[in-house]
């Protein structure tokens, strides 16, 4: 590190490169974008933000960026046990019971 910039001292004068546009391009949020991720995302919500970068052609730390911004959060679907109706009307009387008992109780 040190003989490289002991090379450009000598060279240029300057420690400083002239490489300032040299890396990868900032990415930035074109409203088209942003609308294309919104869109990925309300037409399937179990996608992933991987899917969603893949489709719009852009890095995934920007499809989180835009969710986050939006008030979004990705996640994956699960399955969940059904409900139950007769399990249901069980829990029902006994939240009836308490809320009476409590209501006299006070």
């Amino acid at each position: 590190m040190f003989e490289r910039l002991r090379q450009c001292l000598c060279e240029t004068g300057s420690f400083v490169t002239g490489m300032h546009d040299t890396g990868r391009s900032r990415s930035v949020r074109k409203p088209q974008v942003v609308e294309d991720i919104l869109q990925g995302v309300g037409d399937r919500p179990d996608i992933s933000t991987r899917e969603v970068s893949r489709a719009v052609n852009g890095p995934h730390s920007i499809v989180w960026r835009v969710l986050r911004h939006e008030g979004l959060h990705p996640y994956h679907v699960h399955k969940s046990a059904s409900l139950d109706t007769s399990r249901l009307c069980a829990t029902c009387r006994v939240c009836t019971l308490v809320f009476a008992t409590a209501r006299s109780a006070a």
